[in-house]
């Protein structure tokens, strides 16, 4: 009789699942993408998120076998454990804020499974997405603690290693802009960029050297009228 590992099937499997050198290239990549185009980096960052959840959905259907849908219930927990605790100014460090994460996301990932796992095909195809669905509903109702349908926003996580800064807003050396004019249009009740963040770039941009004329609107994050008035007054003062 043929042993299980020794099955053609199995060391089919074993072999495809091999770790090559060639699947160290996309790391190697982003990290090459930090020093070479550091102005974009939030498009970097979107791709490596969209590497993330090719690498999960990977890992745990062509790896475990498992027909899910609901994977990104794993990174939402990791993302609010993270949040939440650097919002609360209980926790702000990224590596350790990583290992809790992973930790919460594990905690969620078991708890679910002792359930959803005592189902197989389209149940649990159906059952992973409504998990994830009401997971994402929670977490908008908990608006004081997550930040509800608007996120958490200006979290003050510490720089990775003590060097690499979270903070993208804000270039690293002072840019000259002694010949350039800015027109800033804050709403004094936007749930997503609060005064303090929009006092920060006014200071930075002034302290650079530029001509800023910012205004207050009592608004939220939208584009109102008297946004729009405002910048066509400023915009006939340019000649």
């Amino acid at each position: 009789m043929t042993e299980p590992a020794e099955h053609p099937a199995a060391r089919a499997l074993a072999e495809r699942h091999r770790l090559r050198i060639w699947e160290a290239i996309p790391w190697l990549l982003a990290l090459g993408f930090f020093f070479v185009f550091p102005k974009h980096l939030g498009f970097g960052t979107e791709l490596l998120v969209t590497v993330l959840f090719a690498i999960s959905l990977d890992l745990v259907l062509g790896y475990a076998g498992i027909v899910t849908l609901g994977q990104a219930a794993f990174f939402g927990a990791g993302a609010y454990t993270v949040g939440i605790l650097a919002k609360q100014g209980i926790w702000n460090e990224p590596i350790t804020g990583l290992l809790l994460a992973a930790l919460v996301a594990a905690a969620v990932g078991f708890g679910s499974g002792l359930v959803l796992l005592r189902t197989q095909g389209l149940t649990l195809l159906m059952l992973t997405l409504c998990t994830m669905a009401l997971l994402e509903e929670a977490a908008n109702l908990a608006h004081d603690l997550t930040g509800g349908f608007d996120g958490l926003d200006s979290l003050p996580i510490a720089p990775l290693f003590g060097v690499f800064e979270f903070n993208p807003l804000y270039p690293k050396t002072q840019p000259n802009l002694s010949s350039v004019r800015v027109w800033i249009g804050a709403g004094t009740n936007d749930p997503i960029i609060p005064m303090s963040e929009t006092k920060a770039l006014d200071e930075f941009l002034r302290n650079a050297g530029a001509d800023v004329t910012i205004r207050y609107f009592q608004a939220g994050h939208e584009l109102t009228t008297a946004d729009v008035e405002s910048a066509r007054e400023w915009l006939t003062t340019l000649g």
